[in-house]
């Protein structure tokens, strides 16, 4: 309901008037109805509801397909005002070099009010830089020289802070797929240059990009305690970052990221294990996903979020939570081949609905795309655990000889890698009985102890399967169906 709410208080009485035209055109129609309510009524859900005279099922179908009517109309909407300043300050040479000063200096001062309203800063310096060649003999041009380097300056403080952060997006998905330190030192590095970068000016946009990096920081690095501590700096930054999305609607990276706030929040109280908050931004996000899988940068903050439903699974065991956005993935997700941290997170996020639905065929096939997709050479830990996997698949299956072969696969691999030869070798006893109990009695209880063995970090050295770390609570009747 926010981004609707935020969308009709931005436009004014005939913007409203077209925006109606254009996303509801039948004048009884209720979700035209919902919007004039809300342009003259600050009103919540539940009274919503009542004046519609809608049951919950049918407001929240009406929203889910509003919403998106009423983003893209307004984006477009944008985009073309963006468009008309870019073309008007695109004339400034022509207007220039073209007319007597005084014409010029009143031209550049009416484009820079515009551009200072829309926070274009590359634009502005090349009117500035304008405003000091003709104001060259007069008082003022002191002031237009320091506002220029100014805008110089600032332009390249935030390129270079937009380059932090697309490294650290590369950086953390390779620290996610492989744990290792060198990552994690690199990605200090880059957080604590952002951090400097930040400092030097007093900037929403240096703010947004730094807040971000350090979010995803800290819910990566920090502990569950460390996390909770954080509570209301946490949820003061959110407000600000949306105070910004907000007054600055028309920037183009604020508009590719500006439902990034549920994204942001489930992140957060997933990690401090506020199950409630979760799901509630959860179900904002169910919303609002599929809108955002054609913009490139989303590629890393939709990882985020699956890594997130991973693990908000191994905490409360909520399959219908973990469930919940994967048809919409299903429908229209792509990730790039050569984004290798990207792929390997969301096939991983898909082989596990198949697992948690039964359907091992399905599982061991996903993993098994995935392998065709891309090539793991340089990556060969992951190769032993993509065939650690699908070994535990055929296992469930009862395929013996391809459980075997797979598992052969893994030890000789393994071999070379002393903490990933005891983390197979502990996994490789739980199949072992897996299989085992389909033709003998094994004792469940054998089972879960080599299960748990398996699950510690004294057994499982190298974290295999870590994304598969679940309360056995949850997995021993997969584990052991067959075995009953």
């Amino acid at each position: 309901m926010q981004i609707i709410h935020n969308i009709i208080r931005d436009l004014s009485r005939d913007g409203f008037s077209e925006l109606l035209k254009n996303v509801t055109p039948q004048k009884d129609s209720k979700g035209r109805m919902m919007l004039e309510i809300l342009k003259v009524q600050d009103v919540g859900e539940k009274e919503l509801l009542q004046k519609l005279d809608m049951t919950p099922g049918a407001f929240y179908t009406l929203k889910s397909r509003l919403t998106p009517k009423l983003v893209q109309y307004y984006t477009t909407l944008n985009e073309n005002r963006i468009r008309l300043l870019r073309e008007e300050a695109a004339r400034i040479s022509f207007v220039v070099l073209n007319n007597e000063r005084m014409i010029s200096v009143s031209f550049l001062k009416e484009l820079e009010k515009k551009l200072i309203a829309y926070d274009m800063s590359s634009e502005l310096a090349v009117v500035y830089k304008q405003l000091v060649r003709l104001n060259r003999f007069d008082d003022s041009y002191e002031e237009y020289e320091r506002a220029y380097q100014k805008h110089i300056a600032f332009s390249l403080a935030v390129s270079k802070a937009e380059d932090l952060l697309y490294e650290y997006i590369y950086l953390l998905g390779y620290y996610h797929i492989t744990g290792e330190k060198t990552y994690r030192e690199q990605l200090d590095d880059l957080l604590e240059e952002l951090e400097n970068t930040f400092n030097l000016y007093e900037s929403h946009r240096l703010y947004t990009i730094f807040q971000i990096v350090r979010h995803y920081h800290r819910c990566t690095f920090l502990s569950t305690e460390e996390l909770k501590k954080l509570e209301l700096e946490v949820e003061e930054m959110m407000r600000k970052l949306d105070d910004i999305f907000s007054l600055y609607d028309l920037d183009p990276f604020y508009a590719v990221i500006h439902n990034l706030i549920p994204f942001l929040n489930f992140e957060y109280y997933v990690r401090i294990h506020n199950q409630i908050k979760a799901d509630y931004y959860l179900e904002e996000i169910s919303i609002q996903i599929e809108f955002q899988f054609k913009a490139h940068l989303w590629g890393f903050f939709i990882t985020q979020f699956l890594l997130s439903l991973i693990y908000k699974l191994k905490i409360d065991g909520n399959l219908e939570s973990f469930f919940k956005p994967a048809e919409k993935f299903r429908m229209g997700y792509f990730v790039e081949q050569n984004e290798i941290s990207h792929l390997v997170i969301f096939f991983r996020y898909k082989a596990l609905q198949s697992f948690y639905k039964k359907n091992y065929s399905q599982a061991a096939l996903d993993i098994n795309n995935l392998l065709n997709i891309a090539n793991f050479k340089t990556l060969p830990r992951l190769s032993i655990e993509f065939r650690l996997f699908q070994a535990f698949m055929y296992a469930q299956q009862g395929d013996e000889e391809l459980y075997l072969k797979l598992s052969a696969s893994a030890k000789r691999k393994a071999a070379e890698f002393q903490d990933m030869a005891i983390s197979v070798k502990n996994f490789t006893k739980v199949l072992f009985l897996l299989n085992k109990g389909r033709h003998n009695h094994v004792s469940s209880d054998k089972l879960k102890k080599y299960w748990e063995r398996f699950d510690s970090e004294e057994g499982n050295p190298a974290g295999l399967l870590g994304f598969m770390h679940l309360q056995f609570e949850l997995v021993e009747s997969l584990l052991t169906e067959q075995l009953t």
